[in-house]
């Protein structure tokens, strides 16, 4: 399918060494098992690959209800936030913290000084309106201002099964790109978004096909995550990082 397919996969590598050339049947059977095992592994463990999900440092306001939820029982102050790795979560701030939209907070190991403990992760349904509309304008400021991170995926990026690529989930791009992009990174990686255009043939503005992506995948339709955390909910419980 794509010319970096038996370079990416290592095909040579699956033929036993004791294997006689004229059993191309038990060739053809055992090249098949493990490229599919090996899309399975990579399915399962590595579909983020570049993007490794790790616990969030710090992360960008969105929305601060100082009353909190109206429906809630027992409310209490909480503000929806973005992570730097594209986490949504709900935060606790400290007795008397008043957070504003746009506003960076540590929520690391490490000591806080304005949130006293991450409560849930959130998923894009449980966003208030004004959350929503500050979360395109915090992913294409984080998109913009850590290109290098993203340029690398790109450099880096594999396949998904034998008959996808990570690059095709990207959109605007198709097999043909992705042939292209592959035949140019090989050369010489790519430096910087400009590059990219400059290089692949029609490619579409890189930066803002990520950010369309990013926003799909905290969507939640997308069965592939390689930016964002498939399961936000399981991530942070309500004790996680109490302080």
């Amino acid at each position: 399918m794509f010319k970096s397919l038996e370079c990416d996969l290592k095909i040579q590598s699956h033929f036993p060494k004791k294997t006689k050339k004229s059993s191309w049947k038990f060739r053809l059977i055992y090249i098949n098992h493990n490229l599919n095992k090996n899309a399975s592994d990579f399915e399962n463990k590595n579909l983020k690959g570049v993007f490794k999900m790790t616990k969030e440092e710090n992360c960008i306001i969105l929305d601060f209800l100082a009353q909190g939820y109206a429906d809630r029982r027992h409310p209490e102050p909480v503000a929806q936030a973005l992570g730097k790795h594209f986490s949504l979560l709900e935060l606790v701030p400290k007795e008397g913290i008043v957070l504003k939209p746009e506003e960076e907070v540590y929520i690391g190991s490490g000591p806080r000084d304005k949130i006293r403990y991450i409560k849930r992760s959130l998923i894009y349904a449980d966003l208030t309106n004004f959350g929503k509309n500050m979360l395109n304008q915090f992913v294409t400021k984080l998109v913009s201002e850590e290109e290098a991170r993203f340029v690398e995926f790109f450099n880096k990026s594999s396949i998904i099964t034998p008959r996808m690529h990570q690059l095709e989930l990207i959109p605007g791009i198709g097999k043909k790109h992705v042939s292209d992009i592959l035949d140019e990174r090989r050369k010489k990686p790519f430096e910087n978004y400009k590059d990219m255009v400059d290089r692949v043939k029609l490619f579409p503005d890189p930066a803002k096909a990520i950010i369309k992506r990013i926003l799909m995948e905290l969507e939640g339709e997308e069965k592939y995550h390689i930016f964002t955390p498939a399961r936000r909910r399981e991530e942070y419980g309500q004790q996680t990082y109490r302080r």
